[in-house]
């Protein structure tokens, strides 16, 4: 029903490797390893779970590439959430302008440094066509190198403009005109920016969108999985609400948990989980194999990183048992989702009026692991009435 939409979105993406020049097709060189591709189709949704659009994209299959011949370095530096946080608490307290836009096809836009070859798919030029091949002069999505080229040529791209990075953290830009400073983070392709003068961030939305095609997206809203909130119940104007509900609704939905019963705390207050209750045998490691604890563990991880320092412990300890979990841990793993079913809207307030000043707490345990003698240690720093950063380790 939906092949027309489909087809628009192949073309859409073909017309966006020929305009970018990303390839050109060449007879297959002998002696060289050609990397192979695939289409990959997503159904692109609204914060509100509306659709968005179909998106059609050629994707190489960079596992088949090889280190040293078909690429070297693939570090890359994205922004770290401390920073997004730091951002946003700084942009209640002075009630700043938040905009976010993202590059379109942004890989597209890098060269490759190395001599790469990849197999033709249905709808490229020269498909079908007997021992032809594309050579890559772009960073095509997929390759091992593409993230890190991209981040080169966008950096290239920032320092011309006159916005340049910071020391502390690779993913956060920022520029002085004399009166304002426009802050810019970059998470590969997303781009979030604050200033106090909206006049400079729409300057260099434009500057930005003449160098490459962008999508701009306004005011942020909905940045890496997160909620931007404003004025909502008891909120006051300038204040801003970073929740992720719909995260949540959606793992309880992925893990049957629904319509599970809530709990008051991440963790059983009078249970410890050891290495104790972890099965020693194949039959019962086998038995423990249906259930999907690190998928489950992994999913609050995130949770715990973004916005929820309250379950960051819990993740923590059960985190230490992802090679062998037992029941007990199980049952752990349960009670934090039952935990996050009654704190779905639970989320990170920074208000204006509330101090940017950076302050906060650290404490730690003494060896109170049972079977490692090892202690607990924790921190949590605040900014603009809520936290930044947070650790339980």
């Amino acid at each position: 029903p939906e092949g027309k939409e489909w087809q628009k979105a192949f073309d859409a993406e073909v017309k966006s490797l020929n305009e970018n020049k990303v390839y050109t097709v060449v007879d297959r060189p002998a002696g060289k390893k050609v990397v192979k591709a695939k289409w990959v189709l997503r159904r692109k949704l609204l914060p509100g779970g509306k659709l968005d659009k179909l998106k059609a994209r050629i994707v190489a299959k960079g596992f088949t590439q090889r280190e040293g011949i078909d690429y070297e370095e693939t570090f890359s530096p994205t922004v770290r959430f401390e920073s997004v946080r730091l951002m946003v608490a700084a942009t209640a307290v002075g009630k700043m302008h938040t905009h976010q836009m993202d590059v379109t096809t942004a890989f597209l836009y890098a060269s490759l440094d190395e001599e790469v070859y990849m197999e033709l798919l249905e709808g490229m030029e020269g498909y079908g066509t007997p021992g032809k091949v594309a050579k890559l002069w772009k960073a095509i999505y997929g390759l091992k190198q593409a993230s890190r080229m991209w981040n080169i040529h966008i950096d290239n791209i920032l320092q011309q403009m006159g916005i340049f990075r910071l020391s502390g953290d690779h993913g956060v830009y920022y520029k002085w005109d004399g009166v304002n400073m426009v802050w810019l983070a970059l998470y590969v392709d997303d781009i979030f920016l604050i200033s106090r003068s909206l006049a400079n961030i729409e300057a260099s939305k434009k500057t930005l969108g003449a160098d490459m095609k962008v999508k701009d997206l306004g005011v942020a809203q909905f940045l890496l999985g997160i909620e931007l909130r404003r004025m909502q119940g008891g909120m006051k104007e300038g204040d801003i609400f970073l929740v992720q509900e719909k995260y949540i609704t959606e793992i309880l939905k992925q893990f049957d948990m629904l319509d599970c019963k809530p709990a008051s705390t991440p963790l059983e207050p009078n249970v410890k989980l050891t290495l104790k209750d972890s099965p020693v045998d194949d039959n019962a490691k086998a038995r423990m194999e249906q259930f999907p604890y690190q998928q489950v563990v992994g999913k609050l991880m995130y949770l715990a990183v973004c916005t929820r320092p309250d379950i960051c412990q819990a993740v923590s300890e059960l985190s230490r048992f992802n090679s062998n979990p037992g029941k007990t841990h199980w049952e752990g793993a349960q009670r934090v989702l039952r935990y996050l079913k009654g704190t779905a809207g639970v989320g990170l307030l920074y208000s204006h009026g509330e101090s940017s000043d950076i302050w906060g707490y650290v404490d730690a345990s003494h060896t109170s692991c049972p079977h490692s003698n090892k202690g607990r240690a924790a921190y949590i720093f605040m900014s603009g009435g809520g936290p930044v950063s947070w650790a339980s380790k």
